[in-house]
């Protein structure tokens, strides 16, 4: 009888022994686990933050000097009085708004009539350039905006 309770008490400290066993390596795998997800977690944030900084510089506007913008906003305006003075020569009348004309009403674009005069104006950033129905509209175009418009020196001798 001692042998017996002997063998069963050693059957219970091998079980308490293996259960120990399955516990540590059920610890040892659910740590390892939380590392996995702790690791996963970070490169998702990593991820997230370096497209949120890409997606900004491509939305931002590409950086132009100070005389680019200004021959671009000349060639804009330029545009704008060619289509009001196609306007004026089909009805025979200033339109009373910038959508008649254009066809939208434009952000960069403040138009006033006044009676037979008007005044153009097209605003970009801290820049504005104005343009009043007595102004000479061949002004606005330099050598290097008739070339960005597409206008060569031999499309101009046609």
């Amino acid at each position: 009888m001692d042998t017996n309770k002997f063998d069963i008490a050693e059957d219970i400290v091998k079980q308490n022994d293996s259960n120990k066993e399955i516990k540590k390596s059920k610890s040892k795998s659910h740590k390892g686990k939380l590392i996995a997800v702790i690791v996963l977690f970070v490169v998702c944030i990593s991820v997230g933050i370096n497209s949120y900084y890409e997606l900004k510089a491509m939305n931002q506007p590409p950086e132009i000097t100070d005389e680019e913008l200004n021959r671009n906003m000349d060639g804009y305006l330029f545009m704008v009085i060619a289509q009001l003075n196609a306007y004026e020569q089909q009805y025979s009348h200033l339109p009373q708004d910038e959508e008649a004309f254009l066809g939208e009403d434009d952000l960069y674009i403040d138009y006033a009539v006044s009676g037979n005069t008007y005044r153009l104006s097209v605003t970009y950033a801290d820049t504005t350039i104005v343009f009043n129905s007595g102004d000479n509209a061949s002004d606005l175009l330099t050598e290097e905006t008739l070339q960005q418009m597409g206008v060569t020196a031999a499309s101009q001798a046609n």
